[in-house]
């Protein structure tokens, strides 16, 4: 998979969650798009809140794709399966008994994960949605916040910020969504 200015993406760090190792977690949910014809990957945080997610499918034309940078993680949290989810927070449905969420607030919904090595330069790329829509990629994710909704852009700063890539997921629709146990 080659990044280029036009695509659309959701860069995530990834590591350990709720005391399972990304490997494991790939396995599990590469099952699950065999079993269910679709994955939900969790996560947590106000950055991609599943609105703001939705209103970025929204606005871009084509395929939005959630890159996934690997990093050291202890997280921890309990192995709490989800059991409903909901894009309005009104109106809930069940999980399919064959799509396991842990310990999230949130899921993406995936068609499919995919092993890649390639790199994306964070200063060619603009946050796409929100109060922060055009900041350049590399100042927006800084410190503790570990993902954006972002566009590829063919304007990289003279600082590049080079991260290598190792995971890909083409996001399908609802794209975002809430969870509760």
């Amino acid at each position: 998979m080659e990044i280029a200015p036009g695509d659309h993406i959701l860069y995530m760090k990834v590591g350990v969650h709720a005391g399972e190792t990304l490997e494991d977690i790939l396995e599990r949910k590469r099952r699950e798009v065999q079993e269910a014809g679709f994955a939900m990957w969790g996560y947590g945080g106000n950055s991609c809140f599943p609105t703001r997610v939705r209103e970025f499918a929204e606005r871009v034309e084509g395929p939005i794709t959630l890159v996934m940078q690997e990093i050291n993680s202890n997280h921890n949290a309990a192995q709490v399966r989800s059991r409903e989810y909901s894009t309005d927070r009104e109106t809930w449905r069940e999980i399919p008994a064959e799509v396991n969420v842990l310990g999230s607030k949130y899921a993406l919904v995936l068609s499919s994960l995919d092993d890649v090595d390639t790199l994306l330069d964070l200063s060619a790329t603009r946050v796409g949605v929100g109060d922060s829509r055009g900041k350049v990629g590399k100042d927006y994710i800084r410190g503790r916040l570990d993902k954006a909704c972002l566009d590829v852009v063919d304007a990289p700063t003279e600082d590049a910020a080079t991260v290598k890539i190792s995971v890909a997921a083409p996001l399908m629709a609802p794209y975002a969504v809430f969870l509760r146990d």
